[in-house]
């Protein structure tokens, strides 16, 4: 099967391929399960290349490592057709399973293709299973492939005194899906507005945020680490950030590293996120 980088490529039909990759499917009236094997350095996509078409309902899928020294990178959706938004984790060992959605994500709203999830499996192999229930029968899901070139996920060091800003140039994505990773201690600021600031700190097991208005102390939360990866020599523990951003800019607002390194991983493809560093 060659490789495709572009999603303009042609998809495989699940449905069509099954022998020849291996997978396994039970169908009944409405509803498809396939299941699928990824070894060490693929990275697969799995498409509805006819969303308008297909009329699917409800996709269901499961990540589950095959060892213990397995570890995988996810990108999926998440929310409804009408508002989708993006999620991600980085260097993953636990089972995935979120609940089931009927959103997509695309390049644009008005596309009629998109992703359920994109995996790049790091190490070990994994078995991804997808249930799909539709209200027309002979719908399919599709495989579409990477090379190691094209990773879900990109990764940037923003050390101590520099500044990073990401903007979400496209896809139907409610939210900018950011990946925030920082080694113990690291300290990153995000101007949200003249008025609001939110600081962020990571400790040992969770990062605290904290919302300030003018200076003054509005909230606090504490967010559980989701992994930790290894990147130029240094682990970050990292847990994943959804922004709501303005409608003109489309920006997470200005991230500031006041202590420590941060490192931030966000989605390649799709959502064309940019970052400006500095």
């Amino acid at each position: 099967m060659s490789t495709m980088r572009k999603m303009k490529s042609f998809f495989i039909p699940i449905i069509a391929v099954l022998a020849l990759l291996g997978m396994s499917s039970i169908v009944s009236a409405d509803t498809r399960t396939g299941t699928k094997t990824l070894k060490a350095g693929e990275i697969v996509y799995f498409v509805d290349s006819n969303i308008s078409g297909n009329q699917v309902s409800a996709n269901r899928f499961t990540i589950t490592p095959e060892s213990s020294s397995t570890r995988y990178d996810a990108v999926y959706a998440s929310g409804t057709r009408s508002s989708a938004y993006g999620k991600s984790v980085v260097n993953c060992g636990k089972k995935l399973a979120p609940a089931a959605t009927s959103a997509y994500v695309k390049s644009s709203a008005s596309q009629n293709s998109g992703y359920l999830v994109g995996v790049r499996v790091r190490s070990g192999s994994v078995k991804v299973s997808i249930t799909s229930t539709s209200k027309r029968a002979g719908f399919f899901i599709s495989l579409s492939r990477r090379s190691s070139a094209n990773p879900p996920l990109n990764n940037t060091l923003v050390p101590k005194g520099k500044r990073a800003r990401f903007i979400m140039k496209g896809g139907n994505s409610i939210y900018i899906p950011l990946i925030f990773g920082g080694t113990k201690g690291t300290r990153i600021d995000r101007k949200i507005s003249a008025s609001y600031v939110e600081e962020y700190i990571f400790n040992q097991s969770y990062v605290t945020r904290t919302l300030y208005q003018n200076g003054k102390k509005k909230s606090v939360n504490r967010l559980p680490y989701n992994t930790e990866f290894t990147y130029n020599n240094y682990a970050y523990r990292t847990v994943l950030m959804l922004f709501k951003y303005n409608a003109s800019s489309r920006s997470t607002g200005i991230l500031t590293t006041v202590k420590g390194s941060a490192c931030y991983s966000y989605p390649t493809e799709f959502l064309n996120i940019v970052r400006q560093v500095g």
